[in-house]
């Protein structure tokens, strides 16, 4: 389930009778690729692994880096990339949007709560209004990681017992509840909404990155059922 095999060309036709003195390949696997090992039909060097950089990574992105010189129309065949990695390592990124909305909603309770003005302040009685809506969407956004948690843990049981109704009850479980959350999350954001405060935008972009992280925990009850079917 969590192996996974890359089949490429290390040279591609250019032109007729082509000869090339010297070519680096460099190929970018998903990040968390581990046990890394290349097959070639002919010798190639390899030089250490760098990592790459982009957008929400965390450790960076694995690079081979594979060299060789004297290269003819002979060689251009396919090599294939072995390495190992967890599907789970998929939600990195979506959940590393949402903990970052979660901390900016966390900040701003913060900052209401230093408020300690004695006089009444309607400016600061909207600040606090605004700070419990955002304290109760937090709540509701740990209950909905805590769902896919529990049903990660659900699709793991699965591939051991292979008992399909454990799944499937794991999934209605899932799909009821999260309904229930989103709901509740969208109550609050008309809240906000009718405050006045900036974060109802951005609790808009947190529901749609929900189901994207949503569609992703789904996909992976789909792949385990694919695995244990053989």
């Amino acid at each position: 389930g969590d192996q996974y095999a890359l089949k490429m060309r290390f040279v591609d036709h250019v032109f007729d009778e082509q000869v090339i003195d010297s070519l680096t390949v460099k190929i970018i696997l998903p990040e968390g690729a581990k046990n890394i090992q290349v097959d070639s039909p002919y010798e190639i060097s390899r030089a250490p692994d760098e990592l790459h950089y982009t957008y929400l990574d965390t450790f960076g992105r694995p690079v081979i880096v594979a060299y060789k010189k004297n290269l003819v129309e002979q060689h251009i065949q396919d090599i294939v990339v072995h390495y190992t990695f967890n599907k789970v390592l998929m939600l990195q990124e979506p959940l590393l949007v949402v903990a970052a909305f979660y901390i900016l909603f966390f900040t701003v309770i913060i900052y209401v709560r230093l408020d300690f003005s004695i006089t009444k302040d309607p400016a600061a009685e909207a600040r606090m209004k605004v700070a419990c809506i955002t304290e109760q969407v937090l709540t509701l956004v740990n209950k909905r990681i805590g769902l896919y948690r529990h049903f990660d843990e659900t699709v793991n049981r699965y591939k051991q017992s292979r008992d399909v109704s454990t799944l499937n009850s794991g999934k209605k479980s899932l799909e009821t509840e999260h309904k229930a959350l989103t709901s509740e999350i969208a109550l609050l954001q008309s809240r906000l909404k009718t405050e006045g405060s900036d974060l109802c935008d951005k609790v808009s972009e947190m529901q749609k990155l929900d189901a994207q992280v949503k569609e992703r925990v789904l996909k992976s009850a789909v792949e385990a059922e694919r695995l244990v079917a053989g």
